[in-house]
């Protein structure tokens, strides 16, 4: 089974440095310091995860920020992020045949916006040049799903804050945790003091059990092991309301540090960043050929050069379920990320994000595929459209009978 994402270590790899005692000590210096490096910024400050960098970079702007805006086809988790901000949170719809919001409308006095980067899929120069991203008090650059790249925070103005993630399903997955980067010495000195608040306390058999979750985690992506598990999910769909999503203060990513092992993959993330955004880009464009002469532009992620955590196409909404059960059977797990929350962006107020979050279907785009994989994917989806497709006119046809 092909899962829809990996971690981006091989686990033999990770044990061997475990057994060695490689990079065991645990230290967020060290962790930001390597990220500074590779990034080639000043300020980088590691935070538990990345819905916590949004919250706080927007609470400690020395602005007292009134309004906060954020995408309405979005992760669960800037959902959560935005309602803790305390401010009165506005929802964008996403530009048409876009996954990114529109930001073309201007923003209120006081206002922060919240630049959501989805599948990796980053805002050009023109989209941040629009009145929602530059006349904004303060943005911030959610980049979770991305492999972030130096240039990548060459735009930050004093005060913005760009948030990557080491969280779960993400490109650089170290079990949970995350990092955000500021040019403000100010702003990244408020947020050490809020970590320093927020993290628990925890003892070596707490960061072991954490650490041993990370590893069977890691192992339960393995293709032999994935299948049968997942069989138990099946290809359900995620909650269509934000109140029904599990998503809390209380959880660990409000409040776990840095244990051993998070440090090693963390700082192993650092050093593979830039040869695993090659291999994205690689991969991305072997699909993008492979699927040329079969699918329109409309249907396929947008131009781009940078590394996507998703091969994103756009199908038709009445088919999507059909298609993707089709490639489950094939041994193919594809996502449905996201759906837009009914409870806080109305279809008809959010008629975009609504549209983009029942057509889209993304594909796996993991460092640990190979371009056969790809093939194999490609192979699998264009038999899937076509006999979802056939039974489509045929039942047409019986009902024009």
């Amino acid at each position: 089974m092909i899962a829809r994402h990996r971690p981006p270590q091989r686990l033999r790899s990770l044990m061997g440095a475990l057994v060695t005692g490689k990079g065991l000590r645990r230290s967020m210096e060290r962790i930001e310091a390597r990220y500074a490096r590779l990034w080639n910024v000043e300020h980088v400050v590691w935070i538990p995860s990345a819905r916590f960098g949004i919250t706080h970079a927007i609470r400690q702007h020395t602005r007292n920020l009134k309004t906060v805006y954020s995408a309405a086809f979005n992760c669960g988790a800037v959902f959560h992020a935005a309602r803790e901000t305390g401010r009165d949170v506005h929802y964008v719809d996403t530009q048409p045949g876009s996954f990114l919001m529109d930001t073309g409308r201007s923003p209120g006095p006081d206002a922060a916006v919240i630049l959501s980067e989805m599948f990796g899929q980053r805002f050009s120069a023109v989209q941040r040049s629009q009145p929602l991203a530059d006349d904004a008090a303060q943005r911030i650059f959610d980049m979770a799903m991305s492999i972030p790249e130096a240039p990548d925070f060459a735009h930050l103005r004093d005060q913005d804050v760009a948030v990557a993630s080491f969280g779960l399903g993400k490109s650089l997955y170290a079990g949970w945790g995350g990092l955000a980067v500021t040019s403000s010495a100010a702003m990244a000195s408020r947020l050490r003091a809020e970590r320093i608040d927020s993290l628990s306390a925890a003892g070596r058999l707490t960061s072991l059990t954490h650490d041993i979750k990370v590893l069977a985690r890691m192992a339960a992506h393995l293709p032999l092991i994935y299948g049968p598990l997942r069989q138990r999910k099946g290809v359900s769909a995620a909650p269509a309301t934000f109140i029904d999503q599990p998503f809390s203060r209380q959880t660990h990513e409000w409040q776990r540090s840095v244990s051993p092992l998070h440090a090693l993959l963390a700082l192993d993330n650092a050093d593979r960043a830039q040869s695993w955004a090659a291999q994205r880009r690689t991969l991305t464009e072997r699909y993008r050929t492979a699927f040329a002469d079969a699918l329109t532009p409309e249907h396929l992620p947008a131009e781009t050069n940078d590394a996507l955590s998703h091969f994103s196409l756009r199908v038709p909404a009445v088919s999507r379920s059909a298609i993707r059960q089709q490639l489950w059977q094939r041994g193919i797990d594809a996502a449905t990320l996201f759906p837009t929350p009914i409870d806080l962006c109305p279809a008809a107020q959010f008629p975009h994000a609504h549209a983009a979050g029942a057509s889209v279907l993304n594909l796996p785009l993991s460092t640990q595929l190979t371009e056969a994989h790809i093939d194999r994917i490609v192979r699998a989806v264009r038999t899937a459209v076509l006999s979802v497709d056939k039974c489509g006119r045929a039942a047409a046809e019986r009902r024009a009978a």
